[in-house]
């Protein structure tokens, strides 16, 4: 049986079931609430809170090897620290972790990341009423941006003077584009 106390006061104790392999949990006296879990499922509650603090922190966790944390910076870098070891590889780039062999965890780490969290492209924020020259299947189009009515995008790329399909934004047809009205930033 172990025992916890929480920062809040609050004594958790946590008792092994022989048999099932289930864990009890109470909280506060042993004749309290109490919590029947099984050990796939502690885990996993124990990963959800992991997630929600990590959050919390403005980290990420390498799913693969969940011992190696990220941390983005304000200049587009990654900070990655094995917390086990606590040992830190500091400003690592996206050039650097996209060129990373799979010899070094902390540029393995770094590039899992960059993979998860592409680079914004700046026609992700263009904005309804605008116009842009958008290049869609290799051909340029100009295109006025529009809200979709039934849609969970929040905005579309309409081509003008061509029959064609809105293309929602993001997607991978778009390779290029740029605003041409409004002008300037």
């Amino acid at each position: 049986m172990e025992k916890f106390t929480a920062s809040n006061g609050v004594e958790v104790t946590m008792e092994k079931q022989a048999i099932t392999g289930w864990r009890r949990l109470w909280f506060g006296r042993k004749d309290g609430v109490s919590i029947e879990i099984s050990g796939r499922n502690l885990k996993a509650l124990i990963e959800c809170l992991d997630a929600e603090r990590d959050a919390d922190l403005g980290r990420w966790r390498w799913p693969e090897n969940p011992n190696y944390m990220v941390y983005p910076r304000d200049d587009g870098h990654v900070a990655v620290l094995s917390e086990p070891e606590g040992v830190a590889a500091f400003c690592v780039t996206r050039a650097a972790a996209r060129g990373a062999g799979e010899g070094n965890p902390f540029l393995v780490a770094a590039r899992a990341y960059f993979e998860d969290h592409p680079e914004r492209k700046p026609w992700e924020d263009a904005k309804p009423g605008e116009v842009w020259a958008v290049t869609l299947h290799g051909k340029e189009r100009p295109c006025k941006v529009v809200e979709p009515t039934y849609s969970e995008h929040a905005v579309a790329f309409l081509p003008l003077n061509e029959p064609s399909p809105t293309w929602f934004v993001p997607s991978a047809a778009i390779t290029e584009a740029r605003r041409i009205w409004p002008e300037g930033d």
